[in-house]
């Protein structure tokens, strides 16, 4: 069950021990979108829809943190990293060495961070990036990098450093001393693009509860924009208009998010946070302007 307190504590641990490092980290995945959703909560901001339509704030257990191309191109940075892992005492997972990592909390509970990488320009990956071959393909660290270190390659997270939006983070450190950073969090557009894409992966691979959740995210983050990101977006939507991923997010939207009997919103209507005053036709007409082929 997902506990706010836990990664609060073990996202800022890492910020802490990062340094002037973690300034350049992205955070994304559910527990982004849950300290987006209360920093909103506590703003007078005016988003697309009002605040007493939004799902309940929810989150994955994970924390999913994205290393920005700066990071990707400099060895010497990159290899500052895993150290501050292995001082908060995370250790690779098995089945996905080296961007899982998890760390045993009290009572069998524990915490995992995926680390990932958006896409980055043709000169960069073939200068400084290295992406490993075969099956490891989607593994990507600086070359000229020692540590036991990737960053996982999410191609779809178009726009990822463009326009992201930082807010602040406070809580306690897991010696008990409290602390304050600011973290970096994708702006919509690239997360529509990522939830779009693992909506339709979970999807056409059988697992409902998981496209479930995925939909409800993207209700969330349609819910959950500015003016100001709206516009942003759709800037995005017609500069990356030919982009493969972007096509085929769109494709996913055309077939999966046409209708209001469309399997997308059958998924978001079986959600548990589904509610009556939920909004699908407004979800839907957001999605098909930014996505239209």
């Amino acid at each position: 069950m997902f506990n706010d307190t836990e990664l609060r504590t073990a996202l800022l641990d890492l910020l802490f021990e990062l340094g002037e490092l973690a300034r350049a980290l992205i955070l994304a995945g559910g527990y982004g979108l849950f300290l987006k959703q209360v920093h909103l909560l506590s703003d007078d901001v005016r988003t697309l829809l009002a605040r007493d339509l939004w799902p309940e704030a929810r989150s994955t257990e994970d924390l999913d943190i994205f290393l920005p191309a700066e990071l990707l191109a400099d060895a010497a940075s990159f290899d500052d990293i895993r150290p501050a892992f292995d001082r908060l005492g995370y250790v690779p997972v098995e089945t996905a060495k080296y961007y899982q990592f998890v760390k045993l909390l009290p009572g069998s509970r524990n915490v995992k961070i995926d680390l990932h990488c958006g896409p980055m320009e043709p000169s960069i990956r073939s200068d400084v990036i290295k992406r490993e071959s075969g099956t490891s393909a989607r593994r990507v660290r600086p070359r000229g990098a020692r540590s036991k270190l990737h960053g996982r390659s999410t191609d779809e997270a178009l726009g990822l450093e463009d326009g992201d939006v930082q807010i602040p983070l406070d809580g306690f450190r897991s010696n008990g001393e409290s602390y304050s950073a600011r973290i970096r969090l994708p702006a919509a557009f690239p997360y529509l693009m990522m939830k779009l894409h693992a909506f339709h992966d979970r999807e056409d691979g059988g697992d409902h509860v998981q496209s479930q959740h995925h939909v409800m995210d993207l209700y969330r983050i349609v819910a959950m924009m500015t003016e100001e990101e709206y516009k942003h977006a759709k800037e995005l939507a017609k500069q990356f208009a030919d982009a493969p991923k972007f096509r085929e997010a769109s494709q996913v939207v055309c077939e999966e998010f046409s209708t209001k009997e469309a399997v997308g919103i059958i998924r978001l209507r079986e959600h548990p946070l589904f509610r009556a005053d939920t909004k699908p036709a407004e979800f839907l007409s957001v999605l098909q302007e930014l996505f239209a082929i």
